[in-house]
């Protein structure tokens, strides 16, 4: 991606004003994957630990967090010997690769993500922020065709502590602000699925739209249509 011509650039989007970079949850903001996550959380936890994930345990308890925090809840909240981190690496690696098989038959990308994604990118500098691990977001991203689009990429290996907390966050922040001059926190957008993601965004600073109706209460903005966001700049709407 070309950085040059839109590092100074600023949007109003959807109402907000100043925008002048954007961060991107993955996992059901950019990703429609939510029942497929839960099957294969549920399909792993089932195998490898003999615990069943029921749906409502999983959206209240589960959502947003990254593998090792997940699994180590689930150990918690099943009552089951504390894991070492040798039983946690393979869980995350047997969870991924059940998740890499269902992707062969079907991308995840959500299209009306993919069309704001390709608006913005003529504009600002993005960002994607997730507790995902590489391996499973860089095969969606190049499927979609939308891995050059993103200056900065951060999964869950470029970061100590998952959301919530704002690390990768705060990490995205410093990053664009290599690129964008002067930039703050309060200058980026972050667009969440999820009431993790948001309460992380928040932590570091910067305002959020919520994707889900589950994390509306928690953002700045709900929006229900990304591809038909209102994206602006010196007063004319932008196509």
């Amino acid at each position: 991606m070309t950085l040059t011509g839109i590092a100074g650039a600023s949007l109003a989007i959807a109402g907000l004003s100043g925008v002048r970079a954007v961060a991107f949850d993955f996992n059901g903001t950019i990703t429609s994957d939510d029942e497929l996550q839960y099957l294969v959380y549920a399909e792993t936890a089932a195998a490898e630990l003999g615990v069943e994930l029921d749906r409502p345990f999983f959206r209240a308890r589960l959502d947003g967090l990254s593998d090792p925090d997940l699994f180590h809840e689930i150990h918690r909240a099943f009552r089951l010997r504390p894991p070492t981190p040798e039983q946690l690496e393979r869980l995350g690696r047997v969870r991924l690769a059940r998740y890499l098989a269902r992707l062969r038959t079907v991308s995840p990308v959500r299209p009306e993500a993919a069309v704001l994604i390709r608006r913005l990118a003529v504009h600002l500098p993005l960002a994607l922020v997730t507790n995902a691990p590489r391996a499973e977001v860089e095969p969606v991203l190049a499927h979609a065709g939308l891995t050059h689009l993103f200056a900065i990429v951060l999964s869950r290996e470029d970061v100590t502590h998952g959301k919530p907390h704002p690390e990768g966050y705060i990490t995205a922040m410093e990053r664009l602000a290599e690129i964008v001059p002067r930039l703050r926190p309060e200058d980026i957008v972050v667009f969440e699925d999820s009431a993790v993601g948001i309460s992380a965004a928040g932590a570091a600073g910067m305002r959020t739209v919520a994707v889900h109706p589950a994390a509306g209460k928690h953002a700045d903005l709900m929006c229900t249509a990304m591809a038909e966001m209102e994206l602006a700049r010196e007063g004319w709407t932008i196509g």
